[in-house]
């Protein structure tokens, strides 16, 4: 089975997957750490270059995140641009991923699960939820400046076949205990 762990930035899907890989033997596909992995795979890093120049190289030759995302996250079109690029490449590395993991549960997490074409691909598409005065407790003022760049919280709802909602009490672990346990 294969479940798409979607939901804003700091709504707990990594607690989420932290918690069903301690109970459960599953494969986890972080979308996150691909989309870094990536960064610096010859054909992604040479359009980066091409787009945004070599002021997006650290002093090792590498991607630098943090000035790539200064520069997209201050521009719309440039973020759409780095979607562009690196999504259909994610898309398949996922696709080629599931394809040899022989039947075994999988979780694909990250928030751009729908943006990258993967919900097709879920058999379950899962969204964490929670309040944004509570992710801006744990996660601080950068909520504020990703959320303008992710769906509204409504449409993560809308997209998704469960809402599992997070108050940061232990009723979280206990809620994604129970759905879980019925499908693995």
């Amino acid at each position: 089975m294969i479940f798409g762990i979607t939901g804003r930035i700091g709504s707990g899907k990594s607690f989420l997957v932290k918690v069903v890989s301690e109970m459960y033997d599953v494969n986890i596909i972080d979308l996150d750490i691909l989309g870094h992995q990536l960064l610096d795979t010859h054909p992604i890093k040479e359009s980066l270059i091409n787009a945004f120049g070599t002021d997006i190289l650290s002093e090792d030759g590498k991607i630098n995140r943090k000035v790539l995302g200064s520069i997209v996250f201050d521009n719309s079109d440039y973020l759409t641009l780095l979607n562009n690029l690196i999504h259909p490449v994610m898309r398949n590395s996922v696709c080629n991923d599931i394809e040899h993991l022989s039947g075994q549960s999988t979780l694909i997490v990250g928030s751009l699960i729908d943006e990258i074409g993967l919900t097709t691909i879920c058999n379950k598409v899962v969204v964490v939820d929670a309040d944004d005065d509570l992710i801006r407790a744990h996660k601080g003022s950068i909520f504020d400046k990703v959320k303008c760049f992710q769906k509204s919280r409504d449409v993560f709802i809308k997209s998704s076949d469960i809402v599992l909602k997070n108050t940061f009490s232990s009723k979280f672990k206990d809620d994604i205990l129970l759905f879980f346990k019925n499908y693995l």
